[in-house]
């Protein structure tokens, strides 16, 4: 890309750029399984901590 190309507020550039259509799904793939193991770990996490609170 050259430096004329580059314009503040292009936003297409910027959020798209010029990546194949495949990309895209990736990195929504990608997000989802992050979002999924965090999600997880967080309920497991929270269910452990609270066990822990407990006045047993």
């Amino acid at each position: 890309m050259k430096k004329e190309d580059i314009h503040f507020g292009d936003w297409l550039r910027m959020f798209a750029g010029d990546v194949p259509p495949g990309f895209y799904w990736e990195v929504v793939l990608r997000i989802a399984i992050i979002y999924l193991l965090l999600m997880v770990s967080m309920r497991l996490i929270g269910k452990r901590m609270a066990s822990q609170l407990s006045r047993r």
